[in-house]
């Protein structure tokens, strides 16, 4: 009995969201950020905007998937606020689109801007969350969007928050 009461919850827990991240640090776009060890990423230098999607590991009751990526847009002779305020135009016309929560934060001196929001995926129709984290620097707005479907966004949020607390541009 008391083997069950030590170790029922290391069982129970093994897929807990305290895991080991890795620093990616992008030298052509300058711009660092954790990703979780179990996760897979890739980057498309090629791409305009996207220039790192990383993906957690599929869930196995769901078959679904949690995703962040780093998306860099020109915005020259812009700022921080109005590099949010072209931001929340632009996404508010997606399908479903449905403000949540906003922010703002200071890392290092810098100030990034943060929202959630949520809208329905094009692809698969689910209602998906997703947690923004908004950068600016030299012409540049860094968008990071931490995403997942809205029914699993609250086991996720933290992790989310802790990781876009690693990005530095």
């Amino acid at each position: 009995m008391r083997f069950l009461i030590i170790f029922l919850p290391l069982f129970i827990f093994r897929d807990s969201f305290s895991q080991e991240k890795f620093i990616y640090r992008d030298t052509v776009n300058n711009f660092s950020i954790c990703i979780p060890h179990n996760w897979t990423y890739q980057t498309d230098n090629e791409n305009p905007g996207i220039k790192l999607t990383v993906y957690g590991p599929i869930d196995r009751l769901s078959n679904k998937r949690e995703s962040y990526n780093v998306n860099i847009v020109p915005l020259p002779n812009s700022n921080i606020d109005s590099a949010y305020s072209a931001m929340v135009q632009s996404i508010s016309k997606r399908q479903g689109y449905k403000f949540v929560s906003e922010g703002d934060t200071i890392v290092e001196s810098k100030k990034y801007k943060w929202l959630i929001q949520q809208h329905i995926n094009t692809v698969n129709k689910e209602p998906m969350t997703a947690f923004i984290y908004l950068g600016y620097q030299n012409d540049k707005a860094y968008m990071v969007t931490f995403a997942s479907g809205t029914s699993r966004f609250e086991n996720y949020e933290t992790l989310f928050r802790k990781l876009s607390a690693t990005f530095r541009i």
